[in-house]
Formats: C-alpha cells, sequence, structure tokens
C-alpha cells in the first residue's frame, strides 16, 4: 500500500518498527544500493569518489571475493570486485545518487540511484563474500551527514558501532546494522576502522556494497475495509467492517465515487461502523477506506453489490369448498355436489 500522505517522519521510527513487527511482509519495496568497486581487474573501476569513496590503507585493485547476496546490488558478483583495507583506520564512505557508470568497451552502463523518499526512514544493510581471511575482531563506526541514525533496535545514536565484517558473520546475505533517517536524498555514511586486527593477508575488511531499503511508515496503519450488509437500493447507510482502533475517517464509494463519510476526531474503536450515505442505487459496487494517523488507506477495487431492496408484497387467493351434505373434510377426494363457499 503506498500512501497518499504521511505526517514527517523524524521522530516516528520507534512507531515504524513496531508495525514492521506486526506486518513485516507488507512493506513498499525500495533498494538502493552503492558498491564500493566495479569490474573484473583494477583498469575497468568505475565507481569514483562520489558516489563510493575509500581512504587509509586500503586495497587498490581490490579482491575477486564479492558477495553473491540478493538482491543483486546492480552489478553482479561475476562483474565486481570489492576493496579491502589493512591498516588502523581506514575508513570508506558510500552517497547514494543517481549516476550511470560507463566501464570497459564492451561491458554494459549500470545505473544507480538517490534515495526517493526525502524524509524517509531506510534500513542499512552490509553483504560480505568472504571468511578465511576476513578480520576475527574488527570493529567500524558508521557515523551520517545528512541523516540521523539509529542502531538495529531503532535506538537513535550519533555513530553506530558495527562488527558485521567479521569473519564469524555470514557472507553472501545481507546483515542490517541500523537505520537512517533522511534529510536529503543523497546523504552520506562512512565507515571507520576503530579497533580489531587488520593487515595485508590473512586479516581484511572487505568493502563490498551498502545497502538501503525503505521502510513505508503507514505499512499496516490503515487497512483495507470490508462492508457489510444489508445493500439495499435506497438504503441511505452502509455498514464498514474492519476498522482499525484509532482511524479517525471513514470514507464509503459507490463504484470508486464518494457518497459519504464520517468523521471522529477522538479515534473509533475497533470493529464495525454505520457510515451515513446517500441514498444506494441497485447494481453499484460499494468500497470503503479509513485514515489513521495521517495514513492514507486505499479502498479495495471492488466490493459487494446493491441489491434491489425488499421483495414485494405477495398475495394469495385461497378458497374453501364443501359437498352437498357437509360431509368429508377439507380437500376430500371428491369432484362432484361441491360448492364454492
Amino acid at each position: 500500500m503506498k500512501p497518499d500522505s504521511c505526517p514527517l517522519l523524524t521522530r516516528r521510527l520507534p512507531l515504524i518498527l513496531a508495525l514492521l513487527a506486526i506486518a513485516p511482509g507488507l512493506l513498499w519495496a525500495e533498494d538502493v544500493y552503492v558498491t564500493s568497486y566495479k569490474g573484473t581487474t583494477s583498469t575497468t573501476d568505475v565507481t569514483p569518489c562520489p558516489p563510493s569513496c575509500v581512504s587509509g590503507t586500503v586495497s587498490a585493485s581490490g579482491s575477486s571475493a564479492s558477495s553473491s547476496a540478493t538482491p543483486v546490488p546492480v552489478i553482479p558478483a561475476s562483474g565486481r570486485r570489492v576493496r579491502f583495507g589493512y591498516g588502523a583506520g581506514c575508513t570508506w564512505s558510500v552517497t547514494p545518487m543517481d549516476i550511470t557508470l560507463t566501464p570497459a568497451a564492451g561491458s554494459p552502463d549500470y545505473t544507480f540511484s538517490a534515495l526517493q523518499h526525502v524524509p524517509g526512514v531506510y534500513r542499512i544493510y552490509v553483504t560480505k563474500g568472504n571468511q578465511s581471511s576476513a578480520s576475527t575482531d574488527i570493529v567500524v563506526e558508521m557515523t551520517a551527514t545528512g541523516g540521523d541514525l539509529a542502531d538495529v533496535n531503532g535506538n537513535p545514536a550519533t555513530a553506530v558501532a558495527v562488527t558485521a565484517f567479521q569473519r564469524a558473520e555470514p557472507m553472501n546475505v545481507w546483515i542490517p546494522i541500523g537505520y537512517i533517517t533522511n534529510n536529503e536524498a543523497s546523504p552520506t555514511l562512512t565507515f571507520t576502522h576503530v579497533s580489531g586486527a587488520i593487515d595485508s593477508s590473512p586479516n581484511r575488511w572487505y568493502m563490498d556494497a551498502v545497502r538501503f531499503e525503505y521502510i513505508d511508515p503507514c505499512t499496516g496503519v490503515a487497512p483495507e475495509l470490508g462492508i457489510g450488509g444489508p445493500l439495499a437500493a435506497g438504503q441511505t447507510f452502509v455498514n464498514v467492517s474492519d476498522v482499525a482502533e484509532g482511524a479517525t475517517n471513514i470514507v464509503v464509494y459507490a463504484n470508486n465515487v464518494e457518497i459519504g463519510q464520517t468523521n471522529y476526531a477522538a479515534g473509533f474503536a475497533a470493529g464495525s461502523v454505520a457510515v451515513p450515505t446517500t441514498a444506494l442505487v441497485k447494481g453499484a459496487s460499494i468500497t470503503a477506506r479509513q485514515i489513521k494517523n495521517g495514513c492514507v488507506g486505499t479502498p479495495p477495487a471492488t466490493g459487494p453489490i446493491v441489491g434491489g431492496g425488499p421483495n414485494p408484497k405477495v398475495r394469495a387467493l385461497l378458497g374453501c369448498w364443501k359437498n352437498s351434505g357437509l360431509a368429508g373434510p377439507i380437500g376430500a377426494n371428491t369432484t362432484t355436489g361441491l360448492t364454492n363457499n
């Protein structure tokens, strides 16, 4: 569900994380990537600074130990080398931006993008493709400009300690390391080695790719509504079901045209709400949507159909018959001597 409107996100991260715990499969996907290096050799490096910058004691030609994590970070592992640090205090910074990079002749262009939501809340991931020569105890500090950081539990922090690059951490997967609430489309994350042994071999810091995953703060807040009966032509109300606790506005539609709404600033109780409407028309499809915490729900594509109303009265003519001798019960099997009473 993509909301029509949402309030500012900068102070809503704890709420967003709570919603994710309830409905983790309902995120509206946006993945943005920055890779540390492009090319199968040092001569085909096409990720200039920015969007990816390294400083300190860092490899010039990189390593072929690229992660095969999915989703693929724009450039597949077979066409990507990674940088590795081997000196105390080396750094790596990444800046998502709209840019197309052209590698060596005969290779395809690769297009990267900036963050699409400003402000927005993004979960941050890193990945690595080597365990045998990765450092056993490296700790990297993550800081940011152009946004506010939080750790993996959603706690605000000016710097986040990251252990995901250590040898014991899984490889070829995306490892979540924190969140950023950005206030610009191209914030910069900086990773700085702060502790742990790294040298040229065998203890390395592998710098492969960073992923920004957008978190929709309206996920699960204003879900689809149901329509209860009756739905009869001429009726001037609709019973709306599945109302979320705290919803403040419910709108009813007939064939996608608004026919009524009800509002309650304090928030409705969860359950069913009767919404006053214009007179229902036979054959119309009835749907509804709700608003809660500034998040606007989406009505279903179709809903139940309005019927024609109550059936008309049924009239029946009944007669009693008797024979001339006043004998036999009503309904006796005889056809002679009968008169109509």
